[in-house]
């Protein structure tokens, strides 16, 4: 048996003009999890990464926070498989919205302004998903879908017995959640949207197939000094 784990980036900057990088937050986080990672002694044998700036400042937070031991991982590869969808291409493939809706919006609190940004990704996501909208700049979702399952089979058929370790975001992990438990779309959306910063999910596999061991996990974030880092946006 070999075992994917499937990290979530910390918290990046939402609201910010640059959302692609991690905020002060979500590199305590990262830090966080190296130190766990350490004191238990974990080990990887592969360790690849998205080409987004939080991936790279996760995986860096990570090592940061396990000290001497991060340097005995393997450096982390880049795979663009794992870059997060497009959610301004994706929004962009929405029809404009009423003129007195947006104004509402624009004088609504944060909560409300963010609430109803992921209520229009949500519709977004499931128009890309049924091949309804093409986002400019962005594969079709058979593409997406298709390079995760890929990774997924050849981990299944190249490293047996290994602990290969995937930095990412919140939209591969869920449809890797899909492609090893056959989800629909609308049960992919619905955990995407549910994905911690830093979380973990985790699959055990063999040359047949992948097993999910868990979804969601931050072992991590549960002491007592990590109160206020749990964060999902």
């Amino acid at each position: 048996m070999g075992t994917l784990t499937v990290l979530r980036h910390g918290q990046a900057s939402f609201g910010a003009a640059n959302y692609d990088q991690l905020s002060a937050k979500g590199l305590s986080q990262a830090q966080a999890l190296g130190r766990w990672w350490s004191q238990r002694g974990q080990r990887f044998d592969q360790v690849w990464m998205g080409g987004l700036a939080r991936h790279r400042q996760t995986w860096d937070g990570v090592v940061q926070g396990a000290g001497p031991l991060g340097h005995t991982w393997p450096e982390a590869a880049v795979l663009p498989v794992f870059n997060e969808y497009d959610p301004e291409a994706l929004l962009a493939c929405l029809p404009p919205e009423e003129a007195t809706v947006e104004a509402a919006v624009a004088a609504a609190d944060a909560v409300t302004r963010q609430r109803h940004h992921f209520r229009r990704l949500k519709r977004a996501l499931a128009l890309w998903m049924a091949a309804e909208v093409a986002p400019i700049g962005m594969p079709a979702f058979s593409e997406f879908e298709g390079g995760l399952r890929d990774f997924m089979d050849r981990c299944r058929l190249q490293a047996l017995g290994q602990q290969v370790l995937v930095v990412s975001s919140g939209g591969p992990m869920s449809v890797m959640l899909k492609c090893s438990l056959g989800l629909d779309a609308a049960a992919t959306i619905g955990l995407n949207m549910r994905v911690h910063n830093t979380a973990l999910s985790q699959w055990a596999f063999n040359p047949k197939r992948h097993e999910l061991l868990c979804f969601n996990s931050l072992p991590h974030l549960a002491q007592a000094d990590a109160e206020g880092l749990i964060t999902s946006a």
